[in-house]
């Protein structure tokens, strides 16, 4: 297919020729980069794919079977619950760590929490999905969880969010009114880490990189104005963007190649442009209110 698009395309293209959704099409591209057989080219604010071997259709059935690697049980477990989430038609999507494995190619951390994020409606439903996985209740009614999980084997824990995040019992975003409307899109998860309180240097600076790479101008704008209506404390996550976006690359620059540094840095630039002129537009505005 990418062979027939001049030697590259983009996943949209892919997804818009196969008549399929874009989270299909980035999971198994995911696997063929892993795996050697494409590789991402960034342009501009956009991420084509060219063609490095030829797949014959012996060696694509044996990754699709197997996943293209020996995946860790943590996104094995993800995976299964996301695919639950959409089979049930849930209001409901995984976010966090697990959300960006499952959407962009390249990201190999191991984490052994799986966020998911859930309306209140169905939450009673998604805790049914849980308990048939095998997972057991450890606790509900937590400052920042609702529900948590453990796999009674594995070093795995699961954290159910009911209708967004919340600091201190506080609700901080109120992601429920998104989630009846659809899944949540990737430029959502990276602005829920980049306004995390408690954001890692070291992890969540790791998967916010790797993850910039693939997000979209566009759709992050309107993550961005999703966040604007459904948080109370706006202009604070503002600020937590442009704070840990510094952190994001600060960590590129110590841990990342010298090539992924020269892709991500102008992609974080972008960013904060964006930030930036959403936090002009606050303190414009709290300054008209002044002057009236």
């Amino acid at each position: 297919m990418i062979s027939a698009l001049s030697g590259r395309a983009t996943t949209e293209v892919v997804a818009k020729i196969l008549n399929t959704n874009v989270r299909t099409v980035r999971r198994y591209v995911r696997i063929l980069v892993d795996n050697g057989y494409v590789e991402p080219v960034r342009k501009g604010i956009k991420t084509y794919y060219r063609v490095l071997k030829a797949l014959t259709p012996n060696e694509a059935v044996k990754l699709v079977m197997n996943e293209g690697r020996n995946e860790d049980f943590v996104y094995v477990l993800a995976s299964k619950i996301d695919e639950a989430i959409e089979q049930m038609r849930l209001h409901a999507d995984l976010i966090g760590a697990c959300k960006i494995h499952l959407s962009v190619p390249g990201h190999h951390r191991v984490t052994h929490d799986i966020d998911v994020v859930v309306a209140r409606e169905n939450a009673r439903q998604l805790d049914y999905v849980m308990q048939l996985l095998g997972l057991i209740p450890e606790k509900k009614g937590g400052v920042h969880t609702d529900f948590e999980y453990r796999h009674p084997v594995e070093n795995v824990k699961v954290d159910m969010l009911v209708d967004g995040f919340k600091e201190n019992r506080r609700m901080v975003w109120n992601i429920a009114p998104l989630l009846r409307k659809g899944r949540l899109t990737l430029e959502h998860t990276v602005i829920a880490k980049l306004t995390r309180r408690s954001f890692r240097a070291d992890a969540d600076s790791y998967d916010v990189a790797i993850a910039l790479k693939f997000i979209n101008e566009d759709r992050f704008k309107k993550a961005l104005q999703d966040l604007k209506k459904y948080s109370p404390i706006y202009g604070e996550m503002l600020s937590r963007i442009i704070k840990h976006l510094g952190i994001v690359e600060k960590y590129a620059r110590s841990n990342l190649s010298r090539e992924e540094v020269l892709v991500i840095t102008p992609i974080i630039r972008n960013v904060e442009r964006i930030v930036r002129e959403e936090i002009k537009k606050l303190h414009e505005k709290s300054a008209n209110s002044i002057s009236h």
